[in-house]
């Protein structure tokens, strides 16, 4: 506290915190939906005593409730990834690597995780440019054995199912 007792530089960063806006992406089942959120909720501060109080709005709870949606990630890794794909998918495996061996997910749902731009909806140039790669750099630069598999409709030869095999070395 020192010798403000009036607590004005408490009471400006509360003010500046209620301003700042956590922006993130959450997967529920409805789909990919955007979210933004205020990072700090309502606050009052009692003057005799000094006892802060604050809350977090109810969405931002939520993400601080469920710490199993966060994934450990090595940030030594992560500098060393040579395309926003590969990061992205290194984020998704390590989601999955500690309780589960394969992840299946659609190329388009992959393509839209991957935000991938227009030239690579193409399920062929999205493989080339975005997938095959980051796979490499995954397997090469993280302490992961990641593989893809495709299964195909029988009859019209397209891609339905992105099949990921994964392991920890």
């Amino acid at each position: 506290r020192g010798t403000d007792t009036s607590n004005h530089r408490v009471k400006q960063a509360i003010k500046r915190l209620q301003t700042a806006l956590v922006a993130y992406n959450y997967f529920s089942r409805r789909g990919k939906e955007w979210r933004s959120a205020q990072l700090l909720g309502e606050c009052s501060i009692v003057e005799a005593t000094g006892v802060l109080t604050y809350s977090f709005p109810k969405s931002v709870r939520e993400l601080l409730y469920s710490p199993e949606i966060y994934a450990r990630i090595n940030l030594k890794v992560q500098s060393e990834l040579n395309s926003k794909y590969a990061l992205i998918l290194y984020e998704l495996i390590q989601l999955r690597v500690h309780n589960q061996r394969t992840w299946k997910v659609t190329p388009t749902a992959l393509m839209d995780l991957f935000d991938a731009e227009n030239s690579l909806r193409r399920f062929s140039n999205f493989k080339q440019r975005a997938l095959d790669p980051a796979v490499s750099d995954i397997n090469e630069l993280t302490d992961i054995n990641l593989s893809a598999a495709f299964e195909k409709d029988p009859s019209t030869r397209c891609v339905e199912t992105i099949v990921f095999t994964f392991s920890k070395r």
